[in-house]
């Protein structure tokens, strides 16, 4: 059995990477003898929204896939849940800051707090 906390991060990668969470979802499908209902992972509308900001697609893509679908969104959290979310890597995380800043948002939990 594994602990708690690699738990707890092999669940959120097996929700957050699209690859990995089609084939759980497979799997618990095959185990139930029962089609569940799989949650959407991007929606192209809100990838278009964050590409018009200017983002390239892999961070529009990781808002998208993590919830975030406006400015509002993504003022109420951190560098640090940007960082720790499957697909949103340094580069993206940093464009994505910059974008916010362009709009007058500061994201705390950077290095510098």
């Amino acid at each position: 059995m594994l602990p708690p906390a690699e738990s707890e991060r092999l669940a959120e990668h097996l929700v957050g990477c699209e690859r990995c969470y089609a084939v759980y979802i497979k799997v618990v499908q095959f185990l139930l003898e029962a089609p569940i209902a799989a949650k959407k992972h991007r929606s192209p509308e809100v990838t278009a929204f964050w590409r018009g900001a200017g983002l390239p697609l892999r961070a529009a893509n990781g808002l998208a896939r993590a919830g975030i679908t406006s400015w509002e969104g993504l003022a109420g959290t951190t560098l640090r849940k940007l960082r720790s979310r499957p697909g949103l890597g340094e580069i993206s995380v940093e464009q994505i800051r910059k974008a916010a800043a362009a709009k007058g948002i500061r994201l705390p939990g950077g290095e510098d707090e």
